[in-house]
């Protein structure tokens, strides 16, 4: 993760971050995104949930 936060904040592109290293191989040929999800849903982890319901704004990252 630390390896992608550094590209971002160089200015490189987050889609072209995602494809080249995102482990999940959906969200790696949609750079990045995923589907919609709720707070409630089982299947994510707790932190991830938790992360992505923190975020104040369309992407925006965190720091988790």
């Amino acid at each position: 993760m630390a390896e992608a936060r550094r590209r971002v904040d160089a200015g490189e592109p987050f889609e072209k971050v995602a494809a080249d290293l995102s482990r999940d191989e959906r969200s790696r040929a949609n750079g990045g995104r995923i589907r919609a999800f709720s707070a409630l849903e089982q299947g994510w982890p707790r932190e991830f949930v938790e992360a992505a319901f923190a975020l104040k704004a369309p992407n925006d990252l965190s720091g988790r």
